[in-house]
């Protein structure tokens, strides 16, 4: 999952071991292969329950607990 990066929530799925690539700027040194899915959802009309979730400070949040809130079934 991806927040806020454009005002949009990018969920998707790692598949993969991480792996340590030496990036150009330094910030992005590990990697891990994510299945994203097609739709991503405005950061306005997400749920308080998962925008408060997603509030915190990182790039990559475990979201398995309110599932049901990003697939609008919660």
């Amino acid at each position: 999952m991806c927040p806020r990066s454009d005002r949009r929530l990018h969920v998707g799925k790692v598949t993969g071991a991480a792996e340590q690539i030496v990036s150009e700027d330094g910030w992005s040194n590990l990697r891990r292969p994510v299945d994203w899915q097609d739709t991503s959802y405005e950061w306005e009309e997400l749920p308080e329950e998962l925008r408060h979730k997603l509030s915190v400070q990182h790039d990559v949040v475990d979201l398995t607990a309110v599932q049901a809130l990003i697939e609008g079934s919660g």
